[in-house]
């Protein structure tokens, strides 16, 4: 797995916080880069939408370089870089670039008009603030999140009916209100029932086939209607179509409650690792930057409970944060 080697790249070639430095603005640097790429490449298509804050699919559904997953992406790079802002002493101007690249990374996210992403970051943004002892500045952060919430709840537009339907305790137990996730959720869960040691092998895309044979899609017809839609007409049961929606499932569909255990056991490794150098690093920003990292560890979670993050690009990028954390404890104990 290319996950793997990252991080057995970062472990062995790093040795201190001071060596990760570099690494961390290269990661900063290039999302700043996909930001603004982003916005031209859309902007050049649709102006409306940017200049009038417009949430729409449109541009998502249109990009065909930069915007396209945008969201997800963010939902690493964003508590990432206010990570780093508040804990990484850098030059004025590099700074400047991460806090331009944070706001605008917040406007883009907004017009991507993706629920569990607009709840994850800003949290993580607010967790990572109060860490840092920020308070002034996290009770302004609180305060304008409020208003900007309180006005999108309160108003009649259309462009926001998306992001209202947040404000509805429907929204986190319906199946309608999580768009078919709760039944796509219990035939993902019945499947693991099945096989619940040893999962049905790496990779997820199997999942429609494996489905298909089971019979468990019938019966979701009356009381997960949107959930049958989802396997019956929008995705056929074609191979790579059907996605369990949830980290959890997935590795456990995947791998079994085995391996499940072995990623909740290194998620409590790296978890522990971070605690343990917050607790005696004597490197004040190394310090700062795990315990300002706490908000992004909250984000992937929340991301996770709607969608699965463990491969590809999102997978590499959290194994290469786990081992940062892995350098800064072995430093912290020197």
């Amino acid at each position: 797995m290319k996950e793997v080697v990252v991080f057995l790249v970062v472990i062995s070639e790093f040795k201190s916080f001071r060596d990760i430095k570099p690494l961390l603005w290269i990661l900063i640097s290039s999302f700043a880069f996909i930001t603004f790429a982003s916005i031209i490449e859309n902007v050049a298509k649709d102006w409306d939408t940017f200049y009038r804050l417009i949430p729409s699919t449109s541009w998502r559904q249109l990009s065909e370089y930069f915007f396209s997953g945008y969201a997800n992406k963010a939902t690493f790079y964003l508590p990432f870089i206010a990570a780093w802002l508040l804990s990484v002493k850098e030059e004025k101007w590099k700074k400047r670039l991460g806090i331009i690249t944070l706001c605008f990374g917040f406007i883009l996210l907004y017009i991507y008009n993706s629920r569990t992403a607009f709840i994850s970051v800003p949290i993580a943004v607010l967790i990572s603030l109060l860490l840092a002892e920020r308070y002034k500045f996290a009770a302004c952060y609180l305060l304008a999140a409020l208003l900007i919430t309180s006005f999108i709840i309160t108003s009649d537009a259309e462009r926001f009916s998306k992001y209202r339907t947040l404000a509805d305790a429907d929204t986190y137990v319906s199946d309608i209100g999580l768009s078919g996730r709760k039944g796509l959720w219990l035939v993902t869960f019945n499947l693991i029932k099945k096989r619940s040691l040893t999962g049905y092998g790496y990779g997820w895309k199997k999942m429609a086939w494996v489905a298909k044979d089971s019979e468990l899609i019938e019966p979701l017809k009356k009381e997960y209607p949107i959930a049958y839609d989802y396997f019956t007409r929008q995705t056929h049961m074609i191979y790579g179509k059907v996605n369990p929606h949830n980290l959890f499932l997935q590795i456990a569909f995947e791998i079994g409650v085995t391996g499940l255990a072995v990623f909740i056991l290194l998620w409590f490794t790296v978890i522990h690792k971070m605690i343990t150098a917050i607790r005696i690093s004597k490197e004040g920003e190394a310090r700062n930057f795990l315990k300002c990292s706490i908000g992004l560890i909250v984000s992937y979670v929340i991301i996770n409970l709607t969608n699965g993050f463990w491969q590809e690009s999102y997978g590499n990028m959290i194994f290469l944060f786990m081992a940062m954390i892995f350098v800064i404890h072995r430093e912290s104990n020197q």
